[in-house]
């Protein structure tokens, strides 16, 4: 007969395998046995919130990192987990920016420093070594943005250190390994070893590109291993942390006063990011619309963003446009799909109007776009690489614009190929904008919008971007 600890390790490898096939009412199920073998689990309290939070049930998920955090308060994912989920919520950015501000007791965790910050050296007349830290250098949405940076750096000036904390890898893995002047798998590492070896490669700047979303690596930073420590690109919100100097951002996401809401100096440029397609794009048909005869809405982000404010105002937008269809991507399996198509049926809309379908490769992802007229993209945590990816394959995308950095950062994409009349202020505006592009009379225009979006992005815009990046790091080393 298998011991209590036997039992309950087979039940948290059943738990995460239903988990990862979308099974998300058995993984549930599971959890809650485990619940009874130990009731004090912390680890099983984050899984459940994690399953809760792929179904996009945000509060109970909230509510059981709650639990969790009260049973292991110095669980960093834990921490990570939960600010991440309140970022799809629209708790206000004062609530958020003082739940972030609870993980600075890594700052000062015993035990965790490093006895003594590496000093600053002088850059003059030497290369700057870079350090860039993430678990995404793979078919990832930081992937697809820092890419035009790698190819465009100035190595006569840098020196670029990559250090992966991934254990996926593609082909896309390969292509930044060559990239890198030097690469560092630390995946295997803790955080003192990593340090050590940071320090080691005498890293002048090192930049986190994961901020609080999965598998990163913010603890090492509260070693400082180096004597300069940057946030950018992966999480567009603070870390929380003082021992990470610098949160460089976009101009055009920050808001009022956005300081008051950083833990880290704000450092914003002016065009701060870029996007590489990674892979060939296939050739951009002819809008569905004029063959179907009826608009074709979509929406291919993480379902984690789909909330009830959304479903409501995209249920208005299918009422008020005649013979519309929904595609829906989203994790789960049939049922989870149905229970999907349930929330539009509540809603009013006929079921056959609503499409659900399942995460996909990323080519098939990417045959999508022949399919669709029209993006509608979710708030307040909008799109960003799926909105890129529409923009290349000639569909566009309607926006809310937030009011946070990450709730903005769908509107500024579309302003980089000059398209602000597709970015709403309200979700009345938001409807208005919908149902105009959506009319009969306007698919001429869509059409056209549609097979010349390409041209709209500048081919120098790496280079723009890198050459903003690097003058940023130079100050800061200043």
């Amino acid at each position: 007969m298998a011991s209590r600890a036997e039992r309950f390790e087979f039940l948290n490898n059943l738990a995460r395998t239903y988990n990862e096939a979308g099974a998300f009412a058995d993984s549930l199920a599971v959890c809650q046995e485990m619940l009874r073998l130990n009731p004090n689990s912390p680890a099983v309290l984050q899984n459940i919130a994690k399953t809760y939070g792929e179904m996009g049930r945000l509060n109970e998920a909230l509510s059981h990192y709650y639990q969790a955090l009260a049973l292991n308060p110095d669980s960093p994912s834990t921490w990570s987990d939960l600010f991440l989920t309140l970022n799809y919520t629209f708790a206000t950015p004062e609530a958020i920016f003082l739940e972030h501000s609870k993980y600075r007791r890594f700052d000062t965790w015993p035990g965790i420093r490093a006895t003594s910050t590496p000093r600053r050296r002088s850059i003059k007349n030497r290369r700057i070594n870079l350090g860039y830290v993430s678990a995404d250098f793979r078919e990832h949405p930081v992937a697809h943005l820092l890419a035009p940076v790698l190819q465009y750096h100035d190595r006569e000036r840098f020196r670029v250190f990559l250090y992966s904390n991934g254990n996926l890898s593609d082909k896309i893995t390969e292509r930044f390994e060559l990239e890198a002047d030097e690469w560092r798998d630390i995946h295997l590492l803790d955080d003192e070893a990593a340090a050590s070896l940071i320090q080691r490669d005498a890293i002048d700047l090192l930049i986190d590109l994961s901020g609080h979303t999965g598998s990163n690596r913010l603890p090492l930073f509260t070693r400082r291993p180096a004597p300069v420590q940057v946030s950018w690109l992966g999480y567009l919100n603070t870390t929380g942390l003082k021992s990470i100097d610098y949160h460089l951002t976009d101009q055009l996401l920050c808001s009022p006063d956005p300081q008051k809401f950083y833990s880290e100096k704000l450092w914003p440029i002016t065009d701060s990011f870029t996007f590489d397609p990674l892979s060939p794009l296939p050739a951009i048909n002819d809008l569905p619309a004029k063959q179907n005869g009826h608009i074709t809405f979509a929406s291919l982000n993480n379902f984690k963003k789909i909330n009830d404010r959304v479903l409501n105002l995209w249920s208005a937008i299918l009422k008020t446009v005649p013979r519309s269809r929904l595609i829906i991507s989203a994790k789960g399996d049939v049922n989870f799909h149905q229970l999907i198509k349930n929330k539009f049926v509540m809603r009013g809309i006929a079921r056959e109007r609503v499409t659900v379908i399942g995460l996909k490769l990323f080519n098939d992802f990417l045959k999508i776009f022949n399919e669709v007229d029209l993006m509608l993209d979710p708030f307040p945590f909008p799109g960003c690489i799926t909105i890129y990816h529409g923009l290349f394959a000639g569909v566009l995308s309607v926006i809310l614009s937030g009011q946070t950095e990450y709730g903005r950062n769908g509107a500024v994409v579309m302003r980089q190929v000059g398209l602000e009349e597709f970015i709403a202020k309200s979700e009345s505006e938001y409807l208005t904008i919908a149902r105009y592009w959506s009319s009969e009379a306007n698919w001429p225009g869509l059409s056209t919008l549609r097979t010349t979006m390409r041209a709209r992005f500048p081919a120098n815009r790496g280079q723009i971007v890198t050459k903003n990046l690097e003058r940023a790091f130079i100050e800061m080393l200043g």
